[in-house]
């Protein structure tokens, strides 16, 4: 599978935990008055669903990118803890944080000298 994919399955992912928590959690905080002022702990439910399911799907979003970028650095030659933490995060965060990141790498991988071929 390449790159672009698991980005655009990342996107999937962002999309559903985004939507499926404010589905199943959004009407509960809005309509019992004792969790109406913990509203905010929404975030933090989606980001903690998004970490497990980075986890859970492997999706690292910073080996992604270096692979995308075609970095030849080792932390970026295999999917790590860290990114996946990482990933969860951004994922949580939802799929407009993630496009706005995709749009950043597009953007710079354009900027980046390209190799020069030889006919």
């Amino acid at each position: 599978m390449n790159v672009i994919s698991l980005f655009g399955i990342t996107f999937i992912v962002a999309f559903f935990v985004e939507t499926l928590i404010e589905f199943i959690f959004g009407k509960l905080f809005d309509h019992i008055a004792f969790l109406t002022p913990h509203k905010w702990l929404q975030m933090y439910l989606a980001i903690a669903a998004a970490i497990g399911l980075a986890f859970f799907y492997r999706l690292d979003l910073l080996y992604f990118i270096g692979v995308y970028l075609e970095v030849d650095w080792q932390p970026f030659a295999d999917v790590s803890i860290v990114g996946l933490i990482i990933s969860g995060i951004a994922i949580g965060k939802g799929s407009n944080y993630l496009h706005d990141i995709i749009r950043f790498l597009i953007g710079l991988k354009h900027q980046l000298p390209q190799p020069e071929e030889h006919a």
